[in-house]
């Protein structure tokens, strides 16, 4: 079939649905790899601060995100799915009473919570193709403490207090 004509910044769908752009990117052809931002902030970071520096303070995310994968386990209905070898703790509302729909809302219901009291978390849908939708939190800069952990505990526990009065 012949090819549909786009103005510049469009993109048919209809041929590769696995396109999105609905957060208005711009591209008008699939990208052939990941932005190179990343490497570029490593190589800038490993300059700056060197192999060890960046060691440093890679280990003190990891004890940080080792701290908050602690304090999440210790509260009533947070299940913490993944064991923080990484900067990345996903955790969930869960209550073997409710339904996986009736789950879904509460953790969006948390999620937004948390969301709107100042901590920017993500949440996910299915992870690693098991359907479960969680929370997920990425540790990413060097000064943040557990100070700062402790301050978003105390956001989740308030959010479930919530939850639990609904």
């Amino acid at each position: 079939k012949p090819a549909k004509k786009l103005r510049r910044g469009e993109v048919d769908k209809s041929e590769a649905t696995y396109i999105e752009l609905e957060l208005g990117c711009g591209a008008t052809t699939i990208e052939g790899s990941r932005p190179g931002h990343g490497t570029a902030a490593l190589w800038c970071a490993l300059k700056l601060f060197g192999k060890e520096g960046y060691a440093a303070m890679h280990s003190k995310i990891i004890a940080v995100s080792k701290y908050l994968a602690k304090k999440l386990s210790t509260i009533n209905n947070i299940q913490v799915i993944n064991k923080p070898d990484l900067n990345l703790v996903t955790f969930r509302y869960f209550d073997t009473k409710l339904t996986e729909k009736k789950l879904i809302e509460k953790n969006l219901a948390l999620y937004n919570y948390i969301n709107k009291h100042g901590f920017v978390i993500n949440k996910t849908d299915n992870i690693a193709g098991t359907g479960i939708f969680a929370l997920r939190t990425i540790i990413m800069h060097p000064l943040v403490s557990n100070k700062d952990i402790d301050d978003f505990i105390m956001v989740v526990e308030q959010g479930l207090s919530k939850l639990s009065k609904k």
